[in-house]
């Protein structure tokens, strides 16, 4: 059996200073929520997400996908991958930036739905998933904007239509 833990680190300049840390698998102690109820064949579809010219430190754009994962009847997993070299290939490499490039779910206009787990900048596959609630992917004219990071979210590097505006029937 599985015995654990997780570590939240301040940041990824200072990995050694842990600001919070959990015991999982065998060795955890609390009492169990309940489980999920999966769905018996989810739904996959990846969506494309085109890189956008801006005037910040990634001037080309980044392009990437999204995939989404129908989880149960509710909630859908949504990965962002991140493409630097634009060869089609993901996993091949970071987008060297030190910072993390926040991703957001918009609305049709353009207020942020919900947020997505940042793409770490140094991470060697450029990747981040999330649990979104389905109601936020279903409507029309929702988009995702993956940004160059905190500091300088004017610049978007990525983006792409995941709403039923997207084709696809909605979120899938």
């Amino acid at each position: 059996m599985f015995n654990g833990y997780v570590n939240i680190h301040e940041s990824v300049e200072n990995l050694g200073n842990i600001v919070a840390q959990g015991d999982i698998g065998s060795n955890a102690t609390g009492t169990l929520g309940a489980g999920l109820s999966l769905v018996d064949n989810p739904t996959t579809n990846t969506k494309e997400l085109t890189a956008q010219p801006n005037n910040g430190d990634f001037s080309n754009g980044v392009p990437g996908q999204l995939r989404l994962r129908e989880l149960t009847a509710d909630q859908t997993l949504v990965t962002v991958r991140l493409d630097p070299d634009g060869d089609g290939e993901f996993g091949d490499g970071p987008t060297q930036a030190t910072v993390s490039h926040p991703a957001h779910i918009h609305g049709s206009g353009g207020a942020i739905q919900d947020y997505l787990s940042p793409v770490d900048g140094t991470d060697s596959k450029a990747r981040n998933s999330q649990i979104v609630p389905n109601d936020v992917l279903n409507s029309d004219g929702i988009y995702v904007n993956v940004h160059e990071s905190a500091a300088n979210l004017q610049y978007v590097v990525s983006q792409g239509d995941v709403g039923s505006s997207s084709g696809g029937g909605g979120g899938y």
